[in-house]
């Protein structure tokens, strides 16, 4: 007996020495996923992303409120023309001006500039009108909160517009709006909004409408080249109106940073695999045009997170899947001990979870049609790190 106490005098010492230095594994570890988890639910908020609408949809929106306003300009043009006329000759002049005036105007160019958008319209007075007016003004942007943009147009230098003075405002889709400016040499993209997107609770802020506020725009005067005007200075005014239009699918694009693709992924947490298994430590990154998904496989000892056995590498592929973004995960990689990890397991909860982030955060208000990483020569100005979706919104 007396033999076998140096041996069990060692054993017990190993015994003691494994015990603390799991105890202080423990502790390490769980501070410092601890900290982890208080950083990802700040991360988890929001999400930065951008939005950036095409060239084509915004000369749509725009001749829209053209063409809504046309009907309220031959009238006021009317009444200008006849309103110095006797009461007995009003009349007959009301219904000869009628027929021969019949305004169209229509959005030739729109070109982004660093301070608006550059809209070139020409107005005929008549069908065949010979000799139409051609005019520029600078259109520009305001954000009125945290959802809506005044629109509103001015002269340009050499050239009198033909609308002054607030146009419309626009209301932002989802999110909250916290930047807006024209995007010059960016392919289809013509303006592009800044949005802070909630994470954990998805908010509704309808559809990119369109309503029109009280307000008194002013034509101004066009004059020919003899500095002549074609016709009178008009004021028109609109009203709000209770019945928008006909919902209209127009084509846009949503860039979602790097630093935000980051967010997504800290957002998630840890994933408990089984009694004895979890990952956390979750962060993402790029690999070969594919998000790589790194994370650590940490041993549970009595229900605590004790020693880290190694570590995990998903890469996953975003696709568009019904109008929705889809994050398929196409292979993980294991650098571990040896052990058994339930793989199918991990990449059916890291592919679903990521996918209900994406989703919640486009709350259904883009049809996504394609997904790609880096820029696109439809989107060349997108950082080269950023997700780029592509697909239309909805606006009235």
């Amino acid at each position: 007996m007396k033999r076998r106490f140096p041996g069990m005098f060692a054993i017990i010492c190993v015994l003691i020495l494994v015990l603390v230095l799991l105890g202080i594994g423990t502790s390490a570890y769980t501070e410092q996923s601890t900290l982890a988890r208080i950083g990802n639910v700040k991360a988890a908020n929001t999400l930065a992303a951008r939005i950036y609408l095409t060239h084509d949809a915004l000369v749509q929106r725009f001749q829209q409120e053209i063409n809504r306003q046309l009907p309220q300009l031959k009238k006021n043009a009317i009444n200008n023309v006849t309103g110095g006329a006797s009461a007995s000759s009003q009349g007959w002049e009301g219904q000869l001006v009628n027929a021969l005036i019949d305004p169209s105007v229509t959005l030739s160019t729109l070109t982004p500039e660093s301070n608006g958008l550059n809209a070139g319209l020409t107005l005929s007075l008549y069908p065949g009108d010979s000799t139409p007016t051609t005019s520029h003004m600078l259109i520009t942007f305001h954000i009125l909160n945290g959802s809506n943009i005044q629109v509103s147009s001015q002269a340009l230098p050499g050239s009198q517009a033909l609308i002054t003075g607030p146009i419309t405002t626009l209301q932002v889709p989802i999110g909250t709006l916290t930047t807006i400016q024209t995007t010059p040499n960016c392919g289809d993209a013509n303006l592009k909004l800044g949005l802070q997107l909630p994470l954990q609770h998805s908010q509704t802020q309808g559809m990119l409408n369109s309503t029109h506020p009280q307000y008194i725009q002013t034509i101004q005067t066009i004059q020919d080249s003899q500095t002549r005007p074609r016709y009178a200075t008009l004021s028109m005014q609109t009203s709000r109106r209770n019945n928008l239009a006909s919902q209209t699918a127009l084509p846009a694009g949503v860039e979602i940073p790097f630093s935000s693709l980051s967010s997504l992924a800290a957002g998630i947490g840890t994933i408990k695999l089984n009694s004895s298994l979890e990952v956390n430590n979750i962060q993402l990154g790029i690999q070969n045009n594919q998000l790589a998904v790194t994370a650590d496989i940490v041993a549970l000892v009595f229900g605590k997170p004790t020693l880290k056995l190694g570590t995990t590498t998903t890469l996953i592929d975003p696709q568009a899947l019904n109008g929705k973004l889809a994050l398929h995960v196409a292979k993980t990689t294991l650098n571990v001990l040896i052990f058994s990890f339930p793989e199918d397991s991990y990449n059916q909860q890291i592919q679903q979870m990521l996918s209900q982030q994406v989703g919640n955060v486009l709350n259904g208000k883009f049809n996504v049609s394609a997904v790609k990483l880096g820029p696109d020569p439809h989107l060349p100005c997108a950082a080269t790190d950023s997700m780029i979706l592509t697909g239309t919104t909805t606006i009235n």
